[in-house]
Formats: structure tokens, sequence, C-alpha cells
């Protein structure tokens, strides 16, 4: 994840040192690297959501020989 931040940290300072005399493409670039950073963010968070409910999700109860396996 510290990997991500470092390569959108680094693209939106090229994007402010390259377009400094067109604001406008300016913040237009900066504000597509913050929608992809906080994108990245929410499929980390999906993943763990996603891995936390595979890990607690409910077993059926054991029975018979099973229950000891």
């Amino acid at each position: 994840m510290f990997g991500i931040d470092n390569i959108l940290l680094l693209l939106a300072a090229w994007i402010a040192a390259e377009s400094a005399h067109q604001p406008i493409a300016r913040y237009s670039l900066i504000g597509l690297v913050v929608i992809g950073y906080l994108v990245a963010l929410a499929a980390i968070a999906f993943l763990a959501l996603v891995i936390i409910g595979i890990i607690t999700r409910r077993q059926p109860p054991r029975v018979g020989y099973t229950y000891f396996a």
C-alpha cells in the first residue's frame, strides 16, 4: 500500500510541476489522482472485509464422527 501512496504522490507532484501554466488542467488531473487514491483504498478495504468474512463465516454444527475430525 505504501508503494501506491508514493507513486500517487510523485504523480501528483509531476502534474503540478508540468501544468503550472494551466490551472484547470492541473486541478482536474490532481483530482483524478485523488480519486484513484480513494479507489485504491476502497479496494483494499473491500478485500479486507471479504477476507474477514471468509475467516469468520459461520460453520455448520459438527455432529457424529466429524465432531472429532
